[in-house]
């Protein structure tokens, strides 16, 4: 569905609608939530000089009536994550929960020594406490932006994307993180399916991803960003892994 579509009876302007139901792929998606005036783009502050240009947008959230998945109809550019920079600094705390995070998925998975990729790599910090832990580490990111910082840091770090067809360079791998990318990319069957596919058999994964549930309690519509294609209940990452 293109420019000026209308899907379910409400009018989706300036975006391209996705019919089906990214999980399921059902079709007769539900809507429920509209988010007018949204940021166009959130990964960085804009110059005084770009402020006019900056025109908000209209996002659309929906829900599939067949196995209750809310997503996003828009789907991005697929160049949207080219030049992507989100500020990525955390608090002490953070730090210290990321840091003793990776140490223990390292020491519990027998991973010292071994080979962990890590998808959407950022700008390196999680790379660095995995390899404070002992693994042998490298990183896959989109973002031209991030991969250069990261390289800077002494990291290996491949550029692309995870898909079904796509899997991961120099695989198997021996485990895998991936921290808030899931709910970024448009279709997570093949993202997950993509990620086995680069794992040995037995390999570990550590994925961590925005829950429903718990930003709706919060009133956390927010979290509903143009590049946040969905956010998942808990099982659904099974889901995904199962198709």
């Amino acid at each position: 569905m293109v420019l000026g579509a209308r899907l379910n009876g409400i009018a989706m302007d300036n975006c391209e609608a996705f019919i089906r139901c990214r999980l399921c792929r059902e079709g007769n998606l539900k809507p429920c939530l509209r988010l007018r005036h949204s940021a166009r783009n959130i990964s960085r502050l804009l110059r005084h000089n770009e402020l006019q240009s900056d025109i908000p947008i209209d996002l659309y959230v929906y829900e599939c009536p067949e196995c209750g998945f809310v997503q996003l109809a828009q789907m991005l550019d697929p160049s949207f994550y080219d030049d992507y920079l989100m500020t990525s600094s955390h608090s002490a705390q953070m730090k210290t929960f990321q840091q003793a995070q990776a140490s223990e998925f390292v020491r519990r998975f027998g991973l010292s020594g071994k080979r962990v990729i890590e998808v959407g790599c950022g700008d390196g910090n999680y790379l660095d406490y995995l390899r404070q832990a002992g693994a042998d580490v490298a990183g896959i990111e989109a973002s031209s932006r991030f991969q250069e910082i990261s390289r800077k840091r002494g990291f290996t770090v491949f550029s692309g994307y995870v898909t079904r067809e796509n899997t991961i360079p120099e695989s198997p791998w021996d485990g895998l993180v991936t921290r808030q990318v899931l709910e970024h990319v448009p279709d997570p069957n093949g993202f997950l399916q993509g990620i086995r596919a680069s794992l040995t058999s037995g390999g570990a994964g550590l994925s961590r991803s925005p829950q429903f549930r718990a930003k709706h309690r919060q009133y956390s519509f927010l979290r509903f960003l143009r590049g946040s294609c969905q956010l998942f209940f808990g099982s659904y990452a099974s889901i995904c892994i199962g198709k």
